[in-house]
């Protein structure tokens, strides 16, 4: 099994996926084609989760990270509502890689606001790895819900 992961959302953030994953190793900013971001995936609180949405002539921008073959068990458990999926994701200079991303289950048809924390740890991560300013402007342009968790 591929050992590439390519993270959207939250787990951008190398600090957030090693709280989940202590041995996640960082690799750089990638792409995958034909999918936008939304948050359009409900969680388990209410509030709007990252997903990857089929959108031609679109491209989504993430992190990639090595993971060991026995994390897989432990992010699949983090990563409610969602299905792993292998996919074909291109790193900053063009390089293709064979990655495993999460799609949701059950996306809703319009996007639902993220809490304000959650949208904080998505930046962290764009700006941690110099994700395109094009993504971060997005993100920061989320309607966010309030919460102090």
């Amino acid at each position: 099994m591929n050992h590439l992961y390519f993270a959207y959302g939250s787990n951008m953030s190398t600090v957030r996926l090693r709280a989940r994953i202590p041995r996640a190793e960082p690799i750089g900013a990638a792409r995958i084609e034909g999918f936008e971001t939304l948050c359009n995936k409900r969680g388990k609180d209410g509030s709007g989760k990252a997903n990857l949405v089929p959108t031609p002539a679109a491209e989504a921008w993430g992190v990639l990270f090595r993971l060991d073959a026995a994390d897989w068990e432990i992010l699949d458990r983090y990563e409610w509502g969602y299905r792993r999926s292998a996919s074909r994701v291109l790193a900053r200079k063009g390089k293709a890689h064979r990655a495993q991303l999460y799609l949701a289950l059950q996306p809703e048809e319009h996007e639902i606001p993220p809490f304000d924390w959650y949208r904080a740890l998505c930046l962290e991560g764009a700006r941690e790895h110099a994700l395109p300013e094009s993504t971060i402007a997005r993100i920061t342009g989320w309607t966010v819900e309030l919460n102090d968790r």
